[in-house]
């Protein structure tokens, strides 16, 4: 796209703060992973960066791993600017915060996958970054 897509505008508001929204309804926490260079999120939305730049998306989910101290995470993608509270609440119910799993919605683009919107419990946490190591 070549351009930051959380400042992508909808209306009155930007792509990250419609994402930071439907999480912040339900979520008592909202954390927002930036690859290298990019600039603060709009807000004052806390923002982690990405510890392997150019790693996609994964390199997004360790960086907020690494911030959440031992917790679960609900990923959402900032291109998905129609998720709402409601879809976050139904698939955070549906998940198992014990289960050493992730509960993901996902896009293929070209050899990767692409997480997109889901719930990762902290037991994912080495997977992600075996994952990210291979």
């Amino acid at each position: 796209m070549g351009r930051d897509k959380r400042l992508l505008r909808v209306g009155d508001t930007t792509l990250v703060e419609r994402a930071a929204a439907a999480l912040g309804a339900v979520l008592d926490d909202v954390v927002v992973a930036a690859g290298g260079g990019l600039e603060p999120c709009p807000g004052g939305l806390r923002t982690v960066r990405d510890r392997r730049p150019d790693q996609g998306p994964l390199a997004g989910i360790e960086a907020v791993f690494a911030a959440a101290g031992g917790r679960g995470l609900f990923v959402l993608a900032c291109d998905l600017p129609n998720v709402g509270p409601e879809v976050v609440a139904h698939l955070i119910g549906a998940s198992d915060p014990s289960a050493r799993r992730a509960a993901v919605w996902y896009a293929v683009q070209g050899p990767r996958r692409q997480p997109l919107c889901g719930v990762w419990s902290a037991g994912c946490r080495p997977q992600v970054t075996a994952a990210l190591d291979a």
